[in-house]
């Protein structure tokens, strides 16, 4: 019978046939299993309050992302805490490339603030792209004075003690640090306010509830425009292409404050790499967008550059040098 009849030995050339063939399917397996993600809506968590430059990044982000992943991108807010409520969440969520973290510095400062955080921000997450760089802005209330430098501020300061308190978008941000640091260089105990992000203290600030916030332009320039906040002094090596008419800290005598601002993507630690290195590099092609990039600079943003390892060791010096303020300033 046909099926009983032995074997037939293989030519050479057949065996470097299927060789060939076995070698193109082993080949194409992982292909087709990455092309597969996105097969699900995306989570992009924000920890910033609706309103915010944090949530405006954001959803800027999402709505250049849906068109190239052909999926939904989810924004969802979950502020409070300093970013540790959303920042818990994404660290808890499943490595699976389907729940993103944006945050800022804060994500690095808050384990030296908090001696109980539920998560390792250098082990638990993976740097994925930053997204942009950012200065910072002071910003003072036009309810509370009519100065239009940092040193008259610094002299309103010193006659009334109801003006020495201050704002920030959280507790232990750039904008706090940087507070403290100007009334450890100035010689005032300046008193920091905490609020849950930058929209509320900006609020406050155009209220005349509290006389001065360092906060980025974003979450304060609509009360700029409105005239209820007057910006004096910005951080940085060079004044903003932005707002070019206001001063840097260092013309305004005071050297040192150059401190950025920066906010990027996190994922749970053991993400595929595939999956992360396609996040990074479609984020930065709609970060290169030209539409995208006039509306960053709007709000008072430049795009970032760095993906991966070079994004990690961003994260990593930020972590120790402002660490070692943090312990110097005591804050807690």
């Amino acid at each position: 019978m046909a099926f009983d009849a032995p074997p037939r030995q293989l030519s050479r050339r057949h065996v470097l046939a299927w060789s060939t063939l076995a070698a193109c399917g082993l080949a194409r397996g992982p292909a087709m299993a990455q092309s597969a993600w996105p097969s699900q809506p995306i989570k992009l968590v924000v920890p910033f309050a609706a309103g915010g430059g944090g949530d405006a990044l954001g959803r800027l982000l999402a709505d250049g992302l849906r068109t190239v992943f052909t999926q939904p991108i989810v924004v969802e807010n979950k502020p409070g805490a300093s970013t540790i409520i959303a920042s818990e969440y994404v660290a808890r969520a499943a490595p699976d490339g389907y729940t993103i973290l944006l945050n800022n510095q804060a994500l690095l400062l808050n384990a030296f603030l908090n001696d109980t955080l539920p998560y390792k921000p250098l082990d638990d997450f993976v740097p994925v792209v930053e997204m942009v760089k950012a200065q910072l802005w002071m910003g003072v209330s036009t309810a509370r004075t009519d100065a239009t430098t940092v040193a008259e501020l610094i002299a309103h300061m010193k006659r009334d003690p109801q003006m020495r308190f201050y704002a920030s978008a959280s507790n232990g941000s750039l904008g706090h640090l940087m507070g403290f640091n100007l009334g450890e260089t100035v010689g005032l105990n300046l008193q920091h306010v905490l609020y849950k992000g930058a929209t509320p203290a900006a609020t406050d600030l155009a209220a005349g509830q509290i006389p001065m916030a360092i906060l980025d332009l974003a979450g304060i320039k609509p009360m700029v425009d409105a005239g209820k906040v007057r910006l004096i002094a910005v951080s940085g090596s060079a004044r903003s292409k932005a707002l070019p008419q206001v001063p840097t800290f260092g013309e305004s005598g005071y050297p040192g404050f150059t401190t950025y601002s920066w906010a990027g993507l996190f994922m749970p630690a053991k993400t595929p790499p595939d999956v992360v290195r396609r996040v990074a590099d479609e984020t930065l092609k709609v970060l290169a967008q030209p539409a995208v990039i006039d509306k960053l600079r709007t709000l008072g943003y430049d795009p970032g550059t760095l993906t991966e390892t070079r994004f990690a060791e961003l994260a990593r010096t930020d972590s120790a040098q402002l660490g070692a303020l943090i312990k110097r300033s005591g804050l807690k």
